[in-house]
């Protein structure tokens, strides 16, 4: 049986929502990133950036659109290929380095195991064609298991699930911040599209045992991966961590919706995927605004340290005010985007509470919803503490004080993203139903009317934007008629002020370190001599625990080969022939 090269295109619903994901985000980022790359022109090359940037948006789309595992592959492997070249862009600085080589081993750690799960499917199939696949699936039946453990850790690795989330907070600070907001808002939805076309649509769902492998999964790196952004003072690393925390619940609706299918409540499944599908849209859309506002803060001040920021409100308002619709939107303040997707998700665990007859499903599915409740929490407490160190109060360095003005293409871009924030939480219902009706049909195969949230949310949020707006310009009326003087605040005699009596990223976290620092590896150390020194740090423990071992297992084993390099060929050519001579044997007992 030959291997199908076909060259057809994937058109399906599936396809067509993740592409409009890819280009309706890409826009304002590509408009932001004219700016923004002007930065590096002294130091780097620009036309190279351009380069790598165009090629890794078409990888990406060019996965979205391969209709068999061979294309996929293929572009897959240029988007970890070209996304790494980006990451280590500014390769002057050796820790950018290292954060390069750690996403290049996990990505293709992922690649890897895609491959073996592609191998399999075609082992059983003999296919590589999508939706010939689609028609064989029986023949998967009793494979299904293998196929989705493969499918969960390859693209688990490359969407930044935990365990094998690392890269992740490495790779986010490292890259270019244009670059940043285009792998957490695009690229890691990528992933997500993998999964959902290999779990729901070749293999036509699975088991609810695998459900509710996903549902923990998905739960687990919600928990551990806010509490991480909790403890950090550096913004785009706060934001990396964040994004695997969306990542956590987007594969955790998906494994309810992988349960809920298996029971054949359909309407429930098809409800919670699409949820799962609007927070891809809408997490791409307000975490891209936020790294593109780390961007413009970095720009501005040449740092991404919180303690050394403050008071950049007065200073890039405009930024100051984009930021503040997407701190509000990942912290899902109604009537934005972010509230709109996760009411959603929380709905379909509600409902699926309600539907399921089962006391221990019911049970697993009510703990695993209240501890991404505290998730959302979380998220609200990480949005403000990074939102309120930054912009308020006063500045606590002189890089916050003397700054650079920023290009007008970084505004428009954020403005673009910030208004879709606004338009997609203000028209949700259309969406949602647009969404789930396309979902029932091309996904489930079926016939469902479905109507999760009602039109008065428009109206209410219409209503609420109407309210603020004239309550502005009544104040402001009336401000225009009386004379305004303004004094210091009165300090109960105390007026020696000074920056470093504000909040700082450290204090503001005290509550949550003190009780769940030991998740995220902080540690506190009070050193008295003349004077009191406080020493706070923060590292990830799966890392230190899981990863830093292997790697120094490897160095070590690395430098006892490293002893076998003599310089001499007549060594070289005897090395290969010994090895040409294992191989022939193995292959002759193998066949």
């Amino acid at each position: 049986m030959f291997l199908d090269f076909s060259f057809g295109i994937m058109k399906d619903f599936l396809s067509l929502f993740f592409i409009f994901i890819i280009i309706f985000i890409s826009i304002p980022v590509l408009i932001y990133s004219g700016g923004y790359i002007g930065e590096y022109r002294k130091n780097y090359s620009v036309k190279y950036h351009w380069s790598m940037l165009i090629l890794f948006l078409l990888s990406m789309i060019g996965v979205v659109l391969s209709s068999n595992s061979i294309l996929f592959m293929v572009f897959w492997e240029i988007m970890s290929i070209t996304s790494f070249f980006l990451v280590i862009y500014e390769y002057k600085n050796k820790e950018n380095l290292k954060s390069g080589i750690l996403y290049f081993v996990m990505t293709h750690i992922s690649g890897l195991f895609l491959m073996f799960m592609f191998g399999f499917i075609y082992k059983y199939t003999g296919q590589t064609n999508f939706i010939k696949i689609t028609q064989m699936y029986s023949n998967l039946e009793t494979h299904k298991g293998i196929i989705f453990i493969f499918a969960l850790l390859g693209f688990g690795a490359k969407a930044g699930l935990v365990p094998l989330h690392p890269w992740l907070p490495k790779a986010h600070p490292s890259a270019p911040s244009n670059i940043s907001a285009l792998m957490s808002g695009v690229m890691l939805k990528v992933a997500v599209y993998g999964f959902i076309r290999v779990v729901f649509v070749l293999l036509g769902g699975v088991s609810y045992k695998y459900g509710f492998i996903l549902l923990f999964t998905g739960t687990l790196t919600a928990l551990y991966t806010i509490i991480n952004a909790l403890l950090q003072n550096d913004i785009k690393k706060l934001l990396a961590y964040s994004s695997a925390e969306n990542i956590g619940l987007i594969f955790s609706i998906l494994g309810l919706s992988i349960i809920l299918n298996s029971l054949k409540l359909y309407e429930s499944s098809i409800m919670a995927l699409t949820a799962g599908l609007f927070h891809c849209l809408n997490h791409g859309v307000f975490k891209s605004l936020l790294f593109t506002g780390a961007g413009s803060v970095l720009y501005a001040t040449g740092t991404k340290n919180m303690n050394e920021l403050g008071g950049l409100h007065r200073k890039i308002k405009f930024t100051s005010i984009c930021v503040l619709i997407g701190t509000a939107a990942i912290a899902a303040i109604p009537p934005l985007n972010g509230f709109a997707s996760e009411s959603l998700i929380f709905m379909s665990f509600i409902k699926s509470v309600i539907a399921i007859k089962s006391k221990a499903f019911v049970l697993m599915i009510v703990i695993c919803g209240t501890a991404l409740a505290l998730v959302a929490g979380g998220a609200i407490y990480s949005a403000v503490k990074a939102y309120g160190i930054t912009y308020l109060g006063e500045a606590r360095s002189k890089k916050a004080e003397n700054i650079h003005r920023i290009p007008i293409s970084m505004n428009v871009g954020m403005a673009i993203l910030s208004l879709y924030s606004i338009i997609l939480g203000v028209f949700s219902p259309f969406i949602i139903n647009f969404i789930s009706k396309y979902t029932a049909q091309y996904i489930f195969i079926k016939e469902y009317r479905l109507n999760f949230i009602g039109y008065e949310t428009i109206f209410i949020s219409i209503m609420f934007i109407v309210i603020i707006t004239l309550i502005t310009i009544v104040s402001r009326i009336l401000d225009r008629k009386n004379k305004t003087e303004t004094y210091e605040t009165w300090a109960c005699g105390f007026n020696n002020f000074k920056p470093n009596m504000q909040y700082s990223g450290d204090g503001y976290s005290q509550p949550a370190a003190r009780y769940f620092g030991f998740v995220g590896g902080y540690k506190k150390e009070v050193i008295i001599k003349d004077t009191i020194t406080l020493k706070q740090r923060v590292h990830d423990v799966i890392e230190r625990q899981l990863y830093n071992p292997v790697v120094d297992f490897i160095t070590f084993i690395s430098g006892r080969i490293v002893k076998i390099h003599y310089g001499k060929i007549q060594i070289y050519i005897s090395y290969i022939f010994i090895t040409l001579i294992i191989s022939v044997i193995l292959v002759l007992k193998l066949v």
